[in-house]
């Protein structure tokens, strides 16, 4: 039996012996395989970043539609769709696919912890959006902007004919781009009620009351649909709805605030206003209710169900 016993020893050594061999091999070439999956991983990121340049990328925000832009900012074409409300929308990616569609938007999967993407919707104004999964990528391409023309101004980041606004969600850093205006101080020379007739002073003044209703109308509804979608009571297919919903009034009011700065626009080029002023507060007026309506979708994404 002792004799026995010893065998089974030596067997079950012999076994060990192998196995812990064997582990070792393989703990070793699966460090081996992963240092090679680090490093192609880096030597790819080094390679898009040698393409991902401030400059490539401020000529693919001039041409928007055209994909060999984006082609040169390392990005690949992810999606081309028009949305319901007559809205545009393309979008370039590195290491991300195309998801499914839920109401006007694709979900967009990222495939590794360094994916980024630019998501360009035209409506009434420009607005492109830019994704990145890592924090720290979204801080290299802030200190590329600010090496190369942009600087911090009030909330933003520009570099004079374009704004970079950065917020975080749980899932993605998020970049709003958008053109950017600078606007100084009223001054009594750009008043639009000086040379105007009492019946004409009266027209712009019922303007620009009703210009400011619609700014806060359009408060409301985003400020609404915070709250609602906040309170985490939602189930996703009234969310769904309710961001439509959402972005339907604000597109709606929007259109309705451009018909009365172009009778604004008109009285004051009749009355010897400055155009050009009322002009430039129009582009901003309109650009602003656009960056609330593109947020929309950004602030449904921090919604867990």
């Amino acid at each position: 039996m002792k004799k026995v016993l010893s065998l089974i020893l030596i067997s079950v050594g012999i076994c060990v012996i192998s196995t812990t061999g064997s582990g070792c091999r393989s703990r070793n070439q699966n460090q081996a395989n992963d240092s090679v999956v680090t490093e192609s991983a880096s030597d790819e990121l080094t390679q898009f970043r040698e393409k991902f340049t401030i400059k490539n990328i401020l000529s693919l925000l001039d041409n928007p539609k055209n994909k060999s832009y984006a082609q040169k900012c390392g990005l690949e074409f992810i999606l081309e769709d028009k949305d319901e409300y007559g809205g545009y929308q393309i979008i370039y990616g590195y290491d991300v696919e195309k998801g499914e569609k839920t109401d006007n938007w694709y979900d967009i999967n990222a495939l590794s912890e360094h994916s980024t993407y630019f998501r360009y919707e035209y409506c009434e104004s420009v607005g492109w959006m830019a994704y990145f999964k890592s924090k720290e990528d979204a801080d290299y391409f802030i200190n590329e902007a600010n090496k190369h023309g942009f600087a911090k101004k009030d909330d933003c980041y520009t570099n004079g004919k374009w704004g970079m606004s950065i917020t975080e969600d749980e899932d993605w850093c998020c970049c709003l781009i958008y053109e950017y205006e600078e606007h100084e101080e009223a001054t009594d020379n750009s008043n639009p009620n000086n040379g105007m007739s009492e019946s004409n002073k009266q027209k712009t003044l019922e303007y620009m009351s009703e210009l400011q209703q619609i700014a806060n109308e359009i408060d409301n509804v985003y400020n609404q649909y915070v709250r609602l979608v906040s309170s985490g009571n939602l189930d996703p297919m009234a969310h769904g709805n309710l961001e439509i919903k959402a972005t339907q009034n604000i597109s709606k009011l929007r259109s309705q605030a451009e018909s009365i700065w172009n009778n604004l626009i008109a009285l004051a080029r009749e009355t010897g206003g400055d155009v050009r002023a009322l002009q430039e507060e129009k582009k901003k007026y309109l650009g602003d209710a656009y960056k609330m309506q593109l947020s929309l979708h950004s602030v449904g994404m921090n919604t867990n169900y």
